[in-house]
């Protein structure tokens, strides 16, 4: 169990990069191979908890620290979820539907001093009715996010 976190965390760093997240393509483009989510079932912790750790560091390396552009946030997310980042977007929309993905990261837009510009997830800890706290690296500074998983999707989030 942990050499499989310890090869998400690596794979994070691997596909991580800095800049705001919009995505202006997820009703229209051809969809890559996308993770499965299977919802994360209450009756084992154990399992709820990789399925939640899975999810958190999916979302993150796919559309919060790098966004890919054959990436679905429809799978990811439920519609709330995307209507409350869709509403978070703060700039002109060119097409498509855009979605503030910046709202799950730290507020700091340049790398933290004395860093190697690191962005990872480093813990996802459960939390009372569904929620998970998101313990973070955004480009050196630290950060923590909320999130509410509901049959295996985001359905909410806020930042700390």
């Amino acid at each position: 169990m942990k050499f499989l976190h310890i090869a998400l965390i690596a794979l994070l760093f691997a596909v991580t990069s800095c800049g705001q997240k919009v995505d202006k393509t997820a009703e229209t483009a051809p969809q890559a191979e996308q993770l499965e989510v299977p919802a994360i079932e209450d009756t084992d912790p154990e399992a709820a908890q990789f399925e939640a750790e899975r999810l958190v560091n999916t979302v993150y390396s796919m559309f919060v620290f790098d966004l890919r552009d054959d990436a679905n946030p429809r799978l990811y997310f439920t519609p709330e979820a995307l209507q409350k980042l869709a509403d978070a977007y703060e700039f002109d929309c060119d097409e498509g539907t855009c979605y503030a993905f910046d709202q799950l990261r730290t507020p700091n837009q340049d790398v933290a001093p004395d860093s190697e510009e690191e962005s990872a997830v480093i813990s996802v800890t459960p939390e009372a009715d569904g929620w998970f706290l998101v313990t973070f690296t955004d480009m050196g500074w630290p950060g923590k996010t909320r999130v509410k998983i509901t049959d295996g999707k985001i359905s909410d989030y806020a930042r700390l």
